[in-house]
């Protein structure tokens, strides 16, 4: 929706429906500094030419300001009637957009609170506005939404959540490592032809997987024969990507979601693999060996809790504690909101980290998600109905609705 590198004065009015030229209304636009600090150095801003000028007036740094600028303008000779626009954080989803005239506007920007970073829009194009502020229009618009999953696989979910609107702030709290020694996973995978199925659980675990193929000298068709289950749509979408095609994706994401698909399918009773991280619920071995099969855990790599830059947490503070808040957090298990609640009390003490959080709508990636995050006494205000980023958007829209 937007090209890199298009300046604030131009962008910032544009994603707020005002075009700074419009063939039924100017074909000019001037652009200039609102701070004192140039009128102090000696490079003043020419008032006089500006208020003759026909187009569009654009002032950039000018929220402090904008009365005395407003009135310098009317003082110049440009009429107080004149449509005004400020325009903060433009382009991004938390965008904020007041609208008045050259008399009213610094009023507006009081009342609304409107601080820097914003522009400042003079002229008859902010007419347009009515009619050409789509980007406002979209869902999300206006709620800045959490994402907390490691930063090479958070995109996908966090541009899915910017076309519905959202400004989304993303907080790793989950970084994927290798394992320090992966010789006990290989061996796994050197035996890989006496199971009868692998288990996969994410996206993670399939990268994992590929390599240790690699590493015992053999490639994919090695899993010739064999049930391949998916847990989670990403992570079949992950195995098709390297050319495996899982013969059974549960609709249940979650490990009682795969044991109801094995005893529908009466393959209970086989030798499973499965290939998970470090950390995990034991729930498949111990059922599927009561059922008389047989379970081997394969793990694959490691969860580690990343370091959060400190400029990141403090954007997460509500707008009185200067920062830009959060309107919801989305977590994707119960490792990743416990990981959340120790970055933020380290940052901010307990009570303040649970404050926050509880203040926002949680949205939770499934049942057993869900329950971990209520397990940590924090909130659940809503559940996605599957780890699809099209689901998680939904459940975002209607816990912010």
């Amino acid at each position: 929706e937007f090209v890199p590198g298009v300046s604030s004065p131009i962008a910032a009015p544009e994603s707020a429906g005002i075009p700074v030229t419009h063939r039924d209304f100017t074909p000019a636009v001037t652009i200039a500094s609102g701070w004192e600090a140039y009128e102090k150095s000696g490079m003043a801003v020419q008032w006089e030419h500006l208020a003759r000028s026909a187009g569009t007036i654009v002032l950039l740094m000018g929220m402090r300001n904008a009365r005395v600028n407003a009135a310098k303008l009317v003082d110049a000779g440009r009429h107080a009637e004149t449509p005004a626009a400020a325009i903060r954080w433009g382009t991004r989803g938390i965008q904020r957009t007041v609208v008045g005239t050259l008399a009213t506007i610094a009023d507006r920007i009081d009342e609304a609170g409107l601080r820097a970073p914003a522009v400042l829009v003079v002229g008859e194009v902010v007419r347009l506005r009515e009619q050409l502020a789509w980007l406002e229009q979209r869902p999300l618009f206006g709620r800045r939404v959490v994402v907390t999953r490691a930063l090479e696989q958070g995109g996908a979910l966090a541009a899915a959540l910017a076309a519905a609107g959202a400004d989304v702030a993303p907080l790793p709290c989950l970084a994927i490592a290798p394992l320090e020694d992966p010789s006990a996973f290989d061996g796994c995978i050197a035996d890989i032809s006496s199971y009868d199925g692998v288990i996969v659980s994410s996206r993670n675990g399939v990268s994992a997987l590929v390599d240790a193929l690699v590493r015992v000298g053999t490639d994919v068709r090695s899993l010739a024969g064999r049930h391949v289950v998916a847990i989670g749509g990403a992570t079949a979408m992950a195995l098709r990507a390297v050319g495996i095609v899982a013969e059974l994706v549960p609709e249940q994401a979650s490990s009682e979601g795969v044991l109801a698909a094995l005893e529908q399918r009466r393959w209970l009773r086989a030798h499973w693999l499965h290939v998970r991280a470090d950390e995990g619920r034991d729930v498949l071995g111990p059922a599927i060996t009561a059922a008389g099969g047989a379970y081997t855990l394969g793990i694959a790599y490691r969860t580690t809790r990343p370091s959060v830059p400190p400029m990141l947490l403090r954007s997460l503070l509500p707008s009185d504690a200067g920062g830009e808040g959060m309107d919801a957090i989305c977590f994707a298990s119960g490792k990743a909101a416990r990981h959340c609640l120790m970055t933020l009390t380290e940052a901010w003490g307990e009570a303040l980290a649970r404050e926050r959080i509880a203040a926002s709508k949680v949205i939770a990636l499934g049942p057993v998600t869900a329950a971990a995050i209520a397990a940590l006494d924090l909130p659940v205000h809503a559940t996605a109905s599957s780890t699809d980023d099209d689901a998680i958007v939904r459940a975002v829209i209607d816990a912010l609705a």
